[in-house]
């Protein structure tokens, strides 16, 4: 079985927002357990050490804003660009 080796960004297609964050390392597994327990506002996917890509419905843009402006507050080192 072989694997897609596309670039993230190529699979958030319409109907589909993403944010890029980047975190230290150490804090990603933090991240992606908060994410988990949202209660399916996004996915969260790793691009490198450090380096995530978040993946929502449009309809819960809004949902993924606030959750990552929360998470920013308690997590120091996370940054986030659209």
């Amino acid at each position: 079985m072989s694997f897609s080796k596309q670039p993230l960004e190529t699979l958030c297609g319409p109907g589909l927002v993403s944010r890029r964050l980047s975190v230290l390392p150490a804090e990603e597994v933090f991240l992606k357990g908060i994410v988990e327990a949202s209660e399916g506002v996004a996915a969260l996917y790793t691009v490198g050490s450090g380096q995530l890509m978040a993946v929502a419905p449009e309809s819960r843009a809004w949902e993924l804003d606030e959750l990552l402006a929360d998470m920013s507050r308690e997590v120091r080192s996370l940054s986030v660009a659209e």
